[in-house]
């Protein structure tokens, strides 16, 4: 069955220029999401890493908390983004590392 050209609204006389405006501006709204969702998950790892950093902190002054786990899970989530993080969580594996590996 064919649809009669005056229900396509006038899509019919933009032919394949009006589907590729269209379907440019599908991609960058998906583009645009996705931009958000790495923002909020770029956050969310800063956010989670600095507190896990502080929790195990203060975990190694207070009995009550390990603090070595959480140090070290929040050095390992902070090194994706900070230098400084990585050169602390390199040092820490070479050292753990070292002392782990049977000497033969």
């Amino acid at each position: 069955m064919r649809l009669p050209i005056s229900s396509l609204h006038g899509q019919a006389s933009l032919g394949f220029a009006g589907y590729a405006n269209r379907n440019r501006r599908t991609v960058a709204r998906c583009w645009s999401w996705m931009l958000q969702y790495e923002v909020k998950a770029a956050r969310a790892s800063l956010v989670a890493g600095w507190l896990l950093t502080i929790g195990g902190i203060i975990g190694l002054v207070l009995p009550v908390l390990p603090g070595l786990p959480f140090l070290l899970l929040g050095l390992s989530t902070l090194s994706k983004r900070y230098g400084w993080a990585r050169r602390v969580t390199t040092w820490l594996n070479s050292l753990f590392v070292d002392q782990a590996t049977p000497r033969s």
